[in-house]
């Protein structure tokens, strides 16, 4: 959400129109009065509703008089609303289909939309106890499976939308692996050196046996689906909690996995779930569930009872459990997280003579086209200009839907309106001939008005009209007359790691960018921030190659220099969401290195550290597994759950400052979102 002050008042607006989905009709009442109360324009649409109101509700949301729905999961069927930005889940989704279908009514208009969800544990638990009103034993048992699925779904590390896609499809290949695919392939995308990328790639690393075995054990000593997994861990963790019976422990596994944390032992207990070494099953007429073996988890113990090392991949542990993987293999780098220190790297307004290795041409004008903030460029034109003569756009829209009486949509839709922003045509005939999907009577009926919005707002900001589209001349790569190869002018050179050096390679002995992703199985992003990487490094890249124009160096110097972002280079993520998608991160990257080399500003890259010393090697455990217990100076771990603490769900954070008396506010444990 972004705040909007008007008459001294602060408000919020959801950046589009976003739907949130409630599991009950209380739950909708009381966040859309949380968010009325913070001046979005919501309402609530539920059963429980009057027909009329929920009429008047679909009415007004069809033509954006709303900027966001609460709505129960009831809402949707037979919407067709092709420009919803956002769809927001306060609650963990009962199953796989219904949250595909509430998903896929975000982003029909084939503009980018989002997807969030909040939720906590106690959300199935609610679930699983529903399903004792269920007769047929086999629909129960496959709706408890539905459960378990979505609970590993929220919690998994890999590609969310492979995920979703293979539970229709079990042999769907290719899919993922892109920056707008889901949060896990961006953020790997984002940090490709990160300890997912490139320690979870050896299966070595991924052997959980001797936690599994443990885990597997301690069920079947507690009973064997007699409690669910909070007693089993209870018993490992070597609680002395009242709830853990006296004859448990005084038994040689208690205390046998303290060197573990209660979040991890309960992870890898939905993991075993989920792949069907244990079993869900809810308690009859009564709240929560139990945890069972099954005969695949026997089949396992049988095999490994001897004194030898089990062995148990899990190919892809969820976010818990990598974060305890994390906590011990490198625990100061994880120190070092929870200190947010934010460097700066702020670009000075002259650039550095003989910083280049050989002379750059036109590519160095370009480069210091933006060398002054009051100097932006040839056309002066910022995002902020773009995004406020789209804004007034969607204005005059709203106005020609509202005197028809029809959808905003069927005016024109909101690529159209980005494409205007973009290109400000001046006239009718530069609205047909370079906006793509408008037709000849879309122009003659509403053309006009937006022709005489945006030379209004251009001849008011005094910025340029009639822009050349993507595909003309000007946003062609550069040519090799303009520069051939770059090099830095320093001398400066340093080694590359491994997985770099094996892209620069491939690149100097003359394969294009895309034919380095389809050899290495990797995106373009990540390949141009290799070759970011060897520039920096002191490597020369021949640039000709790298299909970057002069209009995305431009772009990029544009945003660098704005006053958001305030000559740091430091910020790419604030720099990406100021420019166009066409332009990605590995892009970036490698812009903002050679702006780095042309100003004199690279830091020294240090030598990353070796991941493959480390191992994922259980610590010995202060017993002896078959024989007797060994006493140990660590005291005992006890979780005590902290007085007053809830399950019930509240709204973020961001949502509860308001002093209204409309809304009750509850206390919960913290919420998880992806």
């Amino acid at each position: 959400m972004k705040p909007e002050t008007l008459n001294g008042r602060t408000k919020y607006l959801f950046d589009g129109t976003t739907i949130i989905y409630c599991p009950t009709k209380k739950k909708t009442e009381e966040v859309s009065n949380v968010l009325v109360s913070h001046g979005v324009t919501s309402e609530p649409y539920h059963a429980g509703l009057p027909f009329n109101r929920r009429q008047n509700t679909h009415y007004k949301f069809m033509r954006d008089e709303l900027n966001c729905i609460v709505a129960t999961v009831a809402f949707g069927m037979g919407i067709d609303k092709p420009d919803i930005r956002l769809v927001i889940h306060y609650g963990a989704p009962k199953d796989i289909e219904s949250y595909y279908q509430e998903i896929g009514r975000a982003g029909r208009d084939g503009q980018q939309a989002r997807c969030c969800t909040f939720y906590n544990n106690a959300d199935f638990a609610i679930s699983r106890h529903f399903l004792n009103e269920i007769k047929n034993p086999k629909f129960k048992e496959y709706k408890n499976e539905m459960i378990v699925k979505m609970e590993q779904y929220l919690m998994m590390s890999s590609c969310r939308r492979k995920a979703i896609i293979s539970h229709f499809d079990e042999n769907v290949q290719n899919v993922g692996g892109t920056k707008i695919c889901c949060d896990n392939c961006k953020r790997r995308l984002e940090n490709p050196n990160s300890f997912m990328n490139q320690y979870l790639q050896n299966d070595d690393n991924l052997d959980f046996g001797v936690d599994v075995k443990l885990l597997i054990k301690a069920i079947q000593t507690t009973g064997d689906g007699r409690y669910g997994l909070s007693m089993p861990i209870l018993l490992l963790r070597g609680s002395n909690n009242q709830k853990l019976h006296q004859r448990f422990r005084n038994l040689n596994m208690h205390g046998a996995g303290q060197n573990k944390t209660e979040k991890y032992w309960k992870s890898l207990g939905r993991q075993l779930i989920s792949i069907g070494m244990l079993v869900d099953q809810p308690i009859i007429g009564g709240f929560g569930s139990t945890v069972a073996t099954t005969k695949k988890a026997s089949t396992f113990m049988d095999a490994n009872k001897g004194s030898g090392t089990p062995s148990f991949i899990i190919k892809n542990p969820n976010k818990d459990m990598i974060d305890e993987m994390r906590s011990k293999l490198m625990p100061d780098q994880v120190r070092a997280e929870k200190v947010q220190v934010y460097e700066t790297n702020i670009l000075p307004v002259h650039y550095k003579e003989n910083a280049w290795s050989s002379d750059l041409g036109n590519l160095l004008n370009v480069l210091s086209l933006s060398s002054s903030s009051d100097d932006i460029g040839n056309e002066k034109v910022t995002p902020a200009h773009e995004k406020e003569l789209h804004m007034n756009l969607i204005s005059v829209r709203r106005v020609l839907a509202r005197k028809l009486d029809i959808p905003p949509y069927m005016v024109a839709t909101n690529k159209n309106l980005l494409d205007m922003a973009q290109i400000r045509p001046s006239n009718i005939n530069h609205l047909m001939t370079h906006i793509d999907g408008i037709s000849e009577r879309l122009c003659q009926r509403f053309g006009q008005s937006f022709i005489e919005e945006i030379n209004s707002f251009c001849d008011a900001n005094k910025i340029s009209k009639d822009k050349k589209s993507k595909d003309s001349p000007a946003a062609t790569p550069m040519s090799s007359q303009s520069c051939t190869t770059l090099q830095r002018g320093d001398g400066y050179k340093t080694a590359m790691t491994p997985t770099v050096l094996e892209t620069y390679t491939l690149y100097k002995d003359g394969k294009t960018v895309n034919e380095i992703c389809t050899l290495r199985s990797f995106v373009e992003d990540t390949i141009q921030s290799h070759l970011a990487t060897a520039l920096k490094s002191g490597y020369p890249v021949a640039f000709d190659r790298m299909e970057i124009s002069e209009e995305d160096i431009s772009r990029v110097m544009h945003a660098v220099r704005s006053k958001e972002i305030g000559s740091d280079v430091q910020r790419v993520r604030q720099i990406k969401d100021m420019l166009p998608s066409s332009i990605g991160y590995g892009k970036i990257r490698f812009i903002i290195t050679m702006i780095e080399i042309t100003y004199g500003i690279t830091k020294d890259l240090q030598a990353k550290p070796d991941l493959s010393e480390f191992k994922h090697t259980p610590q010995k455990a202060p017993y002896s597994f078959f024989g007797k217990k060994v006493h140990s100076k660590t005291p005992n771990v006890t979780t005590v759950q902290p007085a007053g603490t809830s399950t019930k769900r509240k709204v973020p954070d961001w949502m509860s400052s308001t002093t209204t008396a409309t809304y009750k506010r509850t206390t919960s444990k913290n919420k998880k979102m992806f």
